[in-house]
């Protein structure tokens, strides 16, 4: 099992998220490479046939499911959406987007 900080137990409490779903979205998830070497690991309708097909336990209501990751696998935070995009911007605020530059 991967450690988890403070912040990502108290989101994954609030967004009714279980350990098995944090567990599926790692080992089935999408990656999508995050800004400061962050990694957020997306559950996608398409990610649950592929572990459909191979045999994999699924979770109820883990489609939507991201784990974000940093580079020593903790587990950041833990958010729903359906919108991968949404999880390519996460982060950028910092670098400047905020002031209106465009992606």
């Amino acid at each position: 099992m991967v450690s988890h900080s403070p912040h990502a137990r108290h989101r994954a409490q609030n967004r009714s998220v279980t350990d098995a779903h944090i567990e599926f979205a790692l080992l089935w998830g999408t990656p999508i490479v995050q800004p400061m070497h962050r990694v957020a690991y997306h559950v996608g309708a398409s990610d649950i046939r592929q572990a459909r097909k191979a045999g994999a336990e699924i979770p109820n209501r883990v489609e939507g499911v991201a784990v974000v990751t940093s580079v020593d696998r903790t587990v950041v935070t833990v958010i729903r959406t359906n919108d991968r995009r949404k999880l390519a911007l996460i982060g950028r605020w910092r670098e400047g987007f905020r002031h209106g530059e465009r992606l």
